[in-house]
Protein backbone atom coordinates (compact mmCIF):
# COMPACT_ATOMS: atom_id res chain seq x y z
CA UNK A 1 0.00 0.00 0.00
CA UNK A 2 2.04 2.82 -0.86
CA UNK A 3 0.95 5.88 -2.01
CA UNK A 4 1.53 6.29 -5.85
CA UNK A 5 2.45 9.63 -7.12
CA UNK A 6 1.50 10.02 -10.37
CA UNK A 7 4.16 12.77 -12.11
CA UNK A 8 1.79 15.31 -14.31
CA UNK A 9 -1.57 14.93 -13.29
CA UNK A 10 0.50 14.72 -10.00
CA UNK A 11 -2.87 12.06 -8.74
CA UNK A 12 -1.75 11.06 -5.23
CA UNK A 13 -2.68 7.43 -4.81
CA UNK A 14 -2.50 5.24 -2.08
CA UNK A 15 -1.62 1.80 -3.41
CA UNK A 16 -2.43 1.28 0.18
CA UNK A 17 -2.32 4.52 2.40
CA UNK A 18 -1.75 3.72 5.63
CA UNK A 19 -5.22 3.73 7.01
CA UNK A 20 -5.04 1.75 10.07
CA UNK A 21 -8.60 1.23 11.62
CA UNK A 22 -9.93 3.79 14.19
CA UNK A 23 -12.71 5.46 14.79
CA UNK A 24 -13.93 7.73 11.80
CA UNK A 25 -17.21 8.96 12.65
CA UNK A 26 -17.30 12.48 13.00
CA UNK A 27 -13.87 12.23 12.32
CA UNK A 28 -12.99 11.21 16.33
CA UNK A 29 -10.46 8.73 17.04
CA UNK A 30 -11.93 5.63 19.31
CA UNK A 31 -10.42 3.89 22.03
CA UNK A 32 -10.07 0.29 21.94
CA UNK A 33 -10.84 -1.45 25.27
CA UNK A 34 -7.67 -2.85 26.50
CA UNK A 35 -7.57 -6.54 27.43
CA UNK A 36 -7.38 -7.77 30.98
CA UNK A 37 -4.45 -8.18 32.64
CA UNK A 38 -4.43 -11.71 32.90
CA UNK A 39 -5.99 -12.19 29.24
CA UNK A 40 -3.73 -14.02 26.33
CA UNK A 41 -1.49 -12.32 24.13
CA UNK A 42 -3.52 -11.44 20.94
CA UNK A 43 -2.13 -13.31 17.76
CA UNK A 44 -1.06 -11.46 14.54
CA UNK A 45 -3.88 -12.16 11.96
CA UNK A 46 -3.23 -15.20 9.75
CA UNK A 47 -2.38 -15.24 5.39
CA UNK A 48 -5.80 -15.95 5.10
CA UNK A 49 -7.32 -13.73 7.25
CA UNK A 50 -5.64 -10.56 5.87
CA UNK A 51 -6.68 -12.16 2.28
CA UNK A 52 -10.09 -12.23 3.36
CA UNK A 53 -10.22 -8.48 4.69
CA UNK A 54 -8.93 -7.06 1.04
CA UNK A 55 -11.74 -5.28 -0.61
CA UNK A 56 -12.97 -7.07 -4.11
CA UNK A 57 -14.47 -5.75 -7.16
CA UNK A 58 -17.21 -7.77 -6.34
CA UNK A 59 -18.06 -5.64 -3.58
CA UNK A 60 -17.98 -2.20 -5.45
CA UNK A 61 -20.83 -0.56 -7.42
CA UNK A 62 -20.54 -0.84 -11.11
CA UNK A 63 -18.17 1.45 -12.94
CA UNK A 64 -15.26 0.58 -11.26
CA UNK A 65 -12.29 -1.84 -12.68
CA UNK A 66 -9.10 -3.10 -11.17
CA UNK A 67 -6.12 -1.98 -11.64
CA UNK A 68 -2.44 -1.95 -10.07
CA UNK A 69 -0.09 0.67 -8.58
CA UNK A 70 3.77 0.81 -9.56
CA UNK A 71 6.05 0.08 -7.17
CA UNK A 72 8.91 2.62 -5.90
CA UNK A 73 12.69 1.61 -4.23
CA UNK A 74 12.72 5.07 -2.47
CA UNK A 75 13.40 5.51 0.81
CA UNK A 76 10.39 5.70 3.28
CA UNK A 77 8.71 9.58 2.94
CA UNK A 78 10.01 11.60 6.23
CA UNK A 79 8.36 13.85 8.24
CA UNK A 80 10.27 17.70 9.04
CA UNK A 81 9.17 17.21 12.47
CA UNK A 82 9.50 13.87 14.67
CA UNK A 83 5.75 13.98 15.85
CA UNK A 84 4.37 14.16 12.39
CA UNK A 85 6.27 10.85 11.29
CA UNK A 86 3.01 8.44 11.61
CA UNK A 87 1.29 10.66 8.80
CA UNK A 88 4.54 10.53 6.11
CA UNK A 89 4.02 6.61 6.83
CA UNK A 90 0.99 7.24 5.08
CA UNK A 91 2.72 7.96 2.28
CA UNK A 92 4.98 5.05 1.89
CA UNK A 93 4.90 1.40 0.95
CA UNK A 94 5.93 -0.19 4.38
CA UNK A 95 4.25 -0.04 7.91
CA UNK A 96 7.18 -0.60 10.48
CA UNK A 97 6.45 -3.42 12.82
CA UNK A 98 3.63 -4.83 10.37
CA UNK A 99 3.62 -8.14 8.58
CA UNK A 100 1.66 -6.92 5.10
CA UNK A 101 -0.84 -8.78 3.90
CA UNK A 102 -2.69 -8.42 1.04
CA UNK A 103 -3.63 -4.88 -0.93
CA UNK A 104 -6.03 -4.02 -3.75
CA UNK A 105 -6.51 -0.83 -6.40
CA UNK A 106 -9.22 0.41 -8.45
CA UNK A 107 -9.97 3.01 -10.77
CA UNK A 108 -13.24 4.69 -12.20
CA UNK A 109 -13.98 7.06 -14.55
CA UNK A 110 -10.49 6.43 -16.76
CA UNK A 111 -8.76 6.67 -13.43
CA UNK A 112 -10.02 10.18 -12.70
CA UNK A 113 -11.29 8.54 -9.38
CA UNK A 114 -8.96 6.00 -7.28
CA UNK A 115 -9.60 3.81 -4.43
CA UNK A 116 -6.58 1.31 -3.10
CA UNK A 117 -6.35 -0.63 0.18
CA UNK A 118 -4.06 -2.42 1.97
CA UNK A 119 -4.12 -4.84 5.05
CA UNK A 120 -1.34 -5.65 7.74
CA UNK A 121 -1.03 -7.51 11.10
CA UNK A 122 0.54 -6.15 13.95
CA UNK A 123 1.39 -8.33 17.15
CA UNK A 124 -0.23 -7.65 20.35
CA UNK A 125 -2.09 -4.42 20.74
CA UNK A 126 0.40 -2.61 17.98
CA UNK A 127 -2.60 -2.35 15.57
CA UNK A 128 -4.66 0.16 17.72
CA UNK A 129 -1.31 1.80 19.31
CA UNK A 130 -0.68 2.86 15.87
CA UNK A 131 -3.98 4.17 15.07
CA UNK A 132 -3.85 5.93 17.83
CA UNK A 133 -0.88 7.02 17.34
CA UNK A 134 -2.04 8.75 13.38
CA UNK A 135 -5.01 9.91 15.40
CA UNK A 136 -2.42 12.20 17.83
CA UNK A 137 -0.50 13.29 14.79
CA UNK A 138 -3.49 14.52 12.77
CA UNK A 139 -4.30 16.74 16.34
CA UNK A 140 -0.78 17.72 16.32
CA UNK A 141 0.27 18.53 12.75
CA UNK A 142 -2.25 20.64 10.53
CA UNK A 143 0.53 21.19 8.14
CA UNK A 144 3.70 19.08 7.55
CA UNK A 145 7.01 19.14 5.14
CA UNK A 146 7.20 15.41 3.97
CA UNK A 147 10.45 14.34 1.64
CA UNK A 148 8.86 12.12 -1.05
CA UNK A 149 11.49 10.70 -3.63
CA UNK A 150 14.02 13.40 -2.55
CA UNK A 151 11.49 16.08 -2.83
CA UNK A 152 10.08 18.16 0.14
CA UNK A 153 6.77 18.08 -0.01
CA UNK A 154 3.95 20.75 1.88
CA UNK A 155 1.35 19.13 3.21
CA UNK A 156 -2.37 19.89 4.82
CA UNK A 157 -3.87 17.55 7.18
CA UNK A 158 -7.96 17.66 7.80
CA UNK A 159 -9.97 15.80 9.65
CA UNK A 160 -13.09 14.34 7.77
CA UNK A 161 -16.47 13.07 8.65
CA UNK A 162 -16.92 9.54 7.14
CA UNK A 163 -18.37 6.40 8.66
CA UNK A 164 -16.67 4.45 11.28
CA UNK A 165 -15.60 1.23 10.85
CA UNK A 166 -13.78 -2.09 13.16
CA UNK A 167 -12.96 -1.22 16.46
CA UNK A 168 -11.02 2.42 16.09
CA UNK A 169 -10.25 4.23 13.14
CA UNK A 170 -9.12 7.88 12.09
CA UNK A 171 -10.23 9.90 8.64
CA UNK A 172 -8.48 12.70 7.16
CA UNK A 173 -7.55 14.34 4.51
CA UNK A 174 -3.81 14.63 3.16
CA UNK A 175 -3.43 17.55 0.50
CA UNK A 176 -0.06 17.42 -1.07
CA UNK A 177 1.01 20.40 -2.86
CA UNK A 178 3.74 19.05 -5.72
CA UNK A 179 4.12 22.86 -7.35
CA UNK A 180 2.54 25.97 -7.10
CA UNK A 181 -1.01 25.94 -8.23
CA UNK A 182 -0.61 22.12 -8.41
CA UNK A 183 -2.41 20.32 -5.65
CA UNK A 184 -4.02 16.63 -5.02
CA UNK A 185 -5.98 15.47 -2.08
CA UNK A 186 -6.10 12.07 -0.84
CA UNK A 187 -9.06 11.23 1.90
CA UNK A 188 -7.39 8.58 4.12
CA UNK A 189 -9.01 5.85 6.61
CA UNK A 190 -7.43 4.03 8.88
CA UNK A 191 -8.51 1.67 11.11
CA UNK A 192 -7.78 -1.58 13.71
CA UNK A 193 -9.76 -5.11 13.89
CA UNK A 194 -8.41 -7.16 16.51
CA UNK A 195 -4.45 -7.56 15.36
CA UNK A 196 -5.58 -6.67 12.19
CA UNK A 197 -4.94 -2.90 10.38
CA UNK A 198 -5.76 -1.38 7.10
CA UNK A 199 -5.41 1.82 5.48
CA UNK A 200 -7.63 3.05 2.61
CA UNK A 201 -6.90 6.21 0.26
CA UNK A 202 -9.45 7.66 -1.83
CA UNK A 203 -8.66 9.73 -4.57
CA UNK A 204 -11.19 11.57 -6.91
CA UNK A 205 -10.21 14.06 -9.72
CA UNK A 206 -13.86 14.05 -10.73
CA UNK A 207 -15.37 16.69 -8.92
CA UNK A 208 -17.52 17.12 -6.01
CA UNK A 209 -20.20 14.62 -7.49
CA UNK A 210 -18.08 11.88 -7.43
CA UNK A 211 -16.41 12.84 -3.58
CA UNK A 212 -20.77 11.91 -2.93
CA UNK A 213 -19.01 8.31 -3.26
CA UNK A 214 -16.55 8.61 -0.58
CA UNK A 215 -18.22 7.27 2.61
CA UNK A 216 -20.46 4.52 0.90
CA UNK A 217 -16.70 3.09 -0.59
CA UNK A 218 -15.38 3.23 3.40
CA UNK A 219 -18.46 1.46 4.37
CA UNK A 220 -17.99 -1.24 2.11
CA UNK A 221 -14.30 -1.93 2.79
CA UNK A 222 -15.29 -1.74 6.48
CA UNK A 223 -17.55 -4.29 5.98
CA UNK A 224 -14.90 -6.79 3.95
CA UNK A 225 -12.01 -5.75 6.72
CA UNK A 226 -13.61 -6.95 9.30
CA UNK A 227 -15.84 -9.99 8.18
CA UNK A 228 -12.34 -11.09 6.59
CA UNK A 229 -10.71 -10.36 10.17
CA UNK A 230 -13.09 -12.36 12.16
CA UNK A 231 -13.35 -15.09 9.58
Amino acid sequence: MSVRVRRGAAALLAASVLCLTAACGGGGGGEEEKPAADAPAAEPLTAEQMAAAVLVLEDLPSGWAETSAPTSEEPPPRAAEPECQPLADMLGSKVGGAEAGGNADFQQDGGRTELTQQVFTFPGSGAADRVAAIGEAVEACPTVNVTVEGNEVPVKIARTDVPKIGQTSQSFAMTLAFAPGVEVTADLVVAQEGTGFTRVAFVNDGGAEARKTHADLVTRVGDRFVEGVRG
